[in-house]
């Protein structure tokens, strides 16, 4: 038992297919802007490497191997080899079990399944899965159960890491938070250029903040405006919200074309004929905090 675990959290850790091997990064681009569409891929994932390793072990040991044939179709058979069919059998078997995998999806998880979209047939083509029966193939287990092993270790391996990444906001395109805190300043700066009759003002203060909620996986952005002019700022921290938002859109639509952006209003104004106003339906705390 203690080598099973020893095997496991090596695959997890240490032969990461990710950080080790730079294996499965094609997914892991297709899935980098959002973590719900990162852990579905990731479970499919782990799903076709605990598989596949270990039918691909049995083709190996009675198929595939030197003499493999004549262990159970007799001695004239041991001169037989098929090892140049090693590619073809082991994608034969991948390619079946990410068709099972995406019926399934596809038939209990509708929403997922669309998130995913094309991403999850390339599951198929994806280096990791290959990898993982190719790896078991040259560490030459000496059963099933510890190809299995191999298998659900390496999946969970790149589970972790993908989502890890991407909670970290290490992506190859840089931070979506960071660049859609620059397009709410630059939205806030051009309001009088693009919405009509809006006058320019002389912006004293300009501050945005964005909160990730990782139980519905959305993105809150709120934008606060000072000047100190003879109108209000409202139409500049609107404008700042909405080209936060369209640029988180513009780096996510790969992944999901069917996000969605809603619920944008004023939630205070301070200063001028009305005083301090404040929305009926309510602030958020950080906000009370400040008025």
């Amino acid at each position: 038992m203690e080598a099973y675990l020893n095997l496991f959290v090596k695959s997890i850790f240490i032969e990461n297919m990710v950080f080790a091997y730079f294996l499965g990064m094609c997914s892991y681009l297709a899935v980098s802007k959002t973590v719900k569409t990162a852990h579905g891929l990731g479970m499919a994932v782990i799903f076709v490497l605990s598989v596949t390793v270990p039918i691909n072990f049995l083709i190996n040991k009675y198929i595939l191997e030197d003499g493999a044939l004549g262990n159970w179709l007799g001695p004239e058979f041991e001169s037989v080899e098929l090892g140049f069919l090693t590619f073809i059998l082991f994608i034969a078997v991948i390619a079946s079990m990410v068709q099972l995998v995406e019926m399934i999806v596809e038939k209990f998880a509708p929403a997922l399944y669309g998130s995913l979209g094309i991403f999850l047939p390339l599951i198929a083509v994806n280096c990791a899965i290959l990898g993982g029966s190719l790896f078991m193939q040259l560490k030459d287990f000496s059963g099933i159960l510890e190809s299995g092993v191999y298998g659900f270790g390496s999946g969970v391996g790149w589970y972790l890491a993908i989502v890890e990444l991407i909670k970290k906001n290490k992506m190859p395109k840089g931070d979506p938070i960071a660049l859609a805190e620059v397009s709410a300043i630059l939205g806030v700066k051009k309001t009088s250029e693009i919405i009509p009759l809006c006058h320019p003002l002389p912006i004293d203060h300009t501050a945005t903040k964005i909160i990730m909620n990782d139980k519905d996986n959305s993105l809150e952005v709120f934008c606060v405006v000072s000047a100190v002019a003879k109108t209000g700022v409202e139409m500049e921290a609107i404008m700042g919200v909405n080209a936060a938002l369209i640029s988180i859109y513009d780096l996510c639509k790969i992944v999901n074309p069917h996000l969605e952006i809603n619920n944008i209003k004023l939630l205070i104004k301070e200063g001028g004929k009305t005083g301090l106003w404040k929305n009926p339906d309510g602030l958020p705390d950080f906000l009370n905090e400040i008025f």
